[in-house]
């Protein structure tokens, strides 16, 4: 039987392979691998892990946001109606979607500085 490690078994999971089949891999029982995948220990590592796959791939996109932008913005001078039409409406669309994510992180910012505060005022 060939012992499966924590970083094996992250891979795997993170490519979506089923439980089932990283079990067979690896010669060991379904319940083996579910209680480690449910394990408090390998949920944090995952938790951290996809966090850090998130931030990484945030920061890659930030790069090329303003490029994007200036590309929709260029596009709505062409002479194609369509595509003009199609640039406005992602525009005013990505407007709505990152105005309205600003606004709740701000109001989220808002209550945990309120909730600190409340903290802050009981331990006094």
């Amino acid at each position: 039987m060939k012992k499966i490690s924590d970083e094996e078994l992250l891979v795997a999971v993170l490519s979506g392979e089923s439980q089932r089949s990283i079990a067979k891999r690896y010669n060991i029982t379904e319940g083996t691998i579910s209680k480690r995948v449910h394990s408090p220990a390998f949920s944090s590592m995952l938790s951290a892990y996809r966090s850090e796959m998130i931030d990484k791939t945030l920061t890659e996109l930030n790069k090329y946001a303003l490029s994007a932008v200036d590309t929709l913005g260029s596009v709505l001078n062409s002479e194609n109606d369509f595509a003009k039409l199609q640039a406005a409406i992602k525009i005013l669309d990505y407007l709505q979607s990152y105005s309205y994510q600003h606004d709740l992180l701000r109001q989220i910012k808002e209550m945990k500085e309120l909730q600190e505060k409340q903290n802050e005022a009981i331990w006094r």
